[in-house]
């Protein structure tokens, strides 16, 4: 087992991976779009995101802390602070 037979498996490896990362992607936009074309037809819902955006990697998220709290706060509807309800 020398450095010749490391390098060829590691090309191997990646090959085969990327092979089966390519087939993954095509099978489940084939997958995607037969929903979609159901759901089109019983006017029903479906997965519009594509596999590919679902596995890629999040961007990074600049804001500061306190940004993203009030983003989460305004989106779930709640409110902090301000005067007691009375009862």
């Amino acid at each position: 087992m020398g450095k010749r037979y490391i390098i060829d498996y590691c090309i191997s490896r990646w090959k085969r991976e990327s092979k089966d990362e390519a087939y993954q992607g095509y099978i489940a936009e084939v997958l995607r779009l037969l929903g979609e074309n159901a759901a089109v037809l019983a006017h029903g819902s479906y997965i519009q995101s594509k596999w590919t955006d679902l596995i890629k990697e999040n961007k990074q998220d600049n804001r500061s802390a306190d940004e993203i709290a009030e983003d989460i706060i305004r989106r779930a509807g709640l409110s902090i602070g301000g005067e007691p309800e009375e009862e």
